[in-house]
């Protein structure tokens, strides 16, 4: 079974030709990878948003069990 918990190091930067053209240079293997920033921020703003939600309930929740 493959180890789920290997810690892998990655080297990230942004595109340019000329970091390409050092890691063949090199002989380096590489893969390039692509992001959309706003996943990133929506995934972000989702758990905000479920966490203050998850305070309000638990709120609401505590509210009821002293005041009810």
């Amino acid at each position: 079974m493959k180890n789920i918990f290997e810690r892998k190091i990655y080297i990230q930067t942004e595109f340019e030709d000329r970091h390409i053209d050092a890691l063949e240079d090199a002989n380096i293997p590489y893969e390039l990878v692509t992001k959309i920033e706003a996943i990133a921020w929506a995934r972000l703003a989702y758990l905000v948003y479920s966490v203050i939600l998850d305070c309000i309930v638990l709120g609401g929740i505590l509210y009821l069990l002293f005041r009810g």
